[in-house]
């Protein structure tokens, strides 16, 4: 039993998208690609735990600086977008994990609500059968009342697969949120940390969920 974030593991926000939110403070398209962006907004929100660093830091990737950087980060709505970009070896390996490596795999996001369909939409998987990778359960922090690092969300999650299962580990791509996350919720976290940008050498990383083994040894 494995447990996956969703943000930075299997979507990732369409730089585009961003864009177009945030044309009025003069964004532009950025020079590093979707994936770059977003792990490096990742690593200023580690820092602090402040999701207005994310933004700013996502922000200065789209050119945006001083004062319409500030404006920019604070516009809540505007960042409240569908993640819509799969990550196209991530999906292959959910999908050779539930189907082939014999792995039963549940979803814990810190999301608005929207987690779920976000995952079906992108065509990444679903909860139970279908034509998509199936999962056993999708708690999103909206819906569970409890958002990462707290416990309480984990606990969601062992509830929703049954608590006799053994979870082997907690996969993010946030030290913050889903590391010590699942540390406090005495889990073994690995971390999708594909720029090297994690200070703490004490647990697992990974540059992306294709890097693991079936084992996750």
């Amino acid at each position: 039993m494995l447990l996956l974030d969703v943000g930075g593991v299997l979507l990732l926000p369409a730089a585009s998208e961003v864009v177009e939110a945030l044309e009025a403070w003069g964004a532009s398209l950025p020079e590093v690609d979707d994936a770059t962006l977003h792990y490096e907004a990742v690593s200023a929100f580690d820092c602090s735990g402040d999701i207005l660093d994310y933004r700013r830091a996502y922000g200065r990737g789209l050119g945006l600086r001083g004062a319409a950087l500030q404006s920019a980060a604070s516009a809540h709505e505007l960042w409240r977008r569908p993640w819509s970009i799969a990550i196209p070896s991530a999906v292959e390996k959910l999908r050779w994990l539930v189907q082939d490596g014999g792995v039963d795999v549940a979803i814990v996001s810190d999301s608005d609500g929207t987690v779920a369909s976000q995952l079906v939409d992108t065509k990444v998987c679903q909860v139970g059968r279908g034509p998509l990778p199936a999962v056993l359960a999708v708690c999103d922090s909206t819906l569970v009342g409890a958002r990462k690092p707290s416990r309480l969300i984990f606990d969601a999650a062992r509830r929703a697969v049954g608590e006799s299962r053994r979870i082997l580990g907690h996969v993010g791509d946030s030290l913050r949120c889903d590391v010590r996350g699942a540390y406090g919720a005495d889990l073994k976290p690995i971390h999708i940390d594909p720029l090297g940008s994690c200070p703490e050498r004490d647990h697992r990383h990974a540059t992306a969920l294709a890097d693991l083994s079936s084992g996750l040894a």
